[in-house]
């Protein structure tokens, strides 16, 4: 039978991604996966209100993809984590993860949506009282291009 399980400090892998610059003004992604702890409710409330360095240390445990300028991962610790969070968008992209992960919202990747006509947001579908031929009561008709 499965169902929710109950896991004392409890883990999960999450990833931190953020854009880096790149030669002739484009941009690349870049990524990190954190072992992040899953807090309770009043502990994940406190832990909004720290700096980026305290809530790397109250919440990731370990990582995965942080290499040395060899190719060779590196571990878990100073001077590394210091030299992460000094890269400029990386620690507002750990906290917009944690949020992610606290929320179980993974991020909504590019292409899931098609841009609208116009570059401005994308139009949802229509929904069936938009597509229904007959008006709503009192009102009238669109009409349709």
């Amino acid at each position: 039978m499965s169902g929710f399980r109950f896991v004392k400090d409890a883990t999960v892998w999450w990833p931190v991604k953020w854009l880096e610059p790149v030669d002739g003004g484009g941009a690349q992604e870049a990524s990190i996966e954190l072992k992040l702890r899953r807090l309770g409710t009043a502990e994940a409330e406190a832990v909004l209100e720290l700096s980026n360095r305290d809530l790397l240390n109250r919440v990731a445990v370990d990582w995965r993809g942080a290499l040395d300028a060899a190719g060779n991962p590196v571990p878990f610790e100073d001077p590394w984590i210091s030299a992460w969070l000094d890269i400029v968008p990386v620690p507002a992209a750990i906290g917009e993860a944690w949020l992610r992960c606290l929320r179980a919202q993974p991020e909504i990747r590019s292409g899931n949506f098609e841009a609208s006509p116009g570059g401005g947001p994308g139009e949802a579908a229509p929904t069936a009282a938009a597509t229904s031929s007959k008006p709503a009561s009192g009102r009238r008709s669109a009409k349709r291009a």
